[in-house]
């Protein structure tokens, strides 16, 4: 009896142990934003029908805001702290921000970004084709911690993991006619 309670607790405590290092470090961290209006460069007015972009360089995450407004305001929620880089879309151009933006967790920045869709964005490079406006030329990367989002998967992966611990538990103790469900 006495060694059936052992073995319940070690097996519990490998499967803490096997599934909460796993989780994603900035799942406690609370989510940053991004707040503002884009602008024309020359006139100051807002543009309506503008996107931001926002790329984690570190995770390959990119967020793109709903279209602006007449007044050009945007917002992007939900960031993970870290380094960003900025672009915004309009009038079929994409203009890169050269300043990376460094969010802290919780922190909720704005910004006003002006640009100039008066130009003709830039032609393609020789042998590539033009995009639509609004293809993203990078494919997403998925995060480790991606998995920990989705419910099933992750109960998936700790359920398993107690399984296989259990019976390495089990294998080590060496006696395999004791079972949890036989007293």
């Amino acid at each position: 009896m006495k060694q059936r309670r052992i073995r319940a607790l070690v097996a519990a405590s490998l499967a803490f142990l096997v599934a909460f290092p796993l989780a994603p470090a900035s799942a406690s961290a609370p989510a940053a934003s991004l707040c503002g209006r884009i602008v024309s460069a020359r006139t100051d007015a807002p543009l309506a029908g503008a996107r931001l972009h926002v790329a984690d360089g570190r995770s390959g995450r990119i967020v793109t805001s709903g279209i602006t407004g007449a007044d050009g305001s945007f917002e992007v929620a939900g960031l993970e702290a870290s380094s960003y880089d900025l672009a915004v879309e309009s009038r079929g151009g994409l203009y890169v921000v050269e300043t990376p933006v460094r969010l802290a967790g919780g922190e909720r920045r704005s910004l006003q970004l002006a640009v100039s869709p008066e130009t003709a964005p830039a032609p393609a490079p020789a042998g590539q084709k033009e995009r639509p406006a609004g293809q993203d030329p990078t494919p997403k990367k998925k995060s480790a911690s991606d998995v920990w989002n989705n419910p099933l998967t992750a109960t998936l992966i700790v359920v398993g993991a107690a399984v296989v611990v259990g019976l390495l538990v089990e294998s080590v103790v060496g006696n395999p006619s004791a079972s949890p469900s036989i007293p």
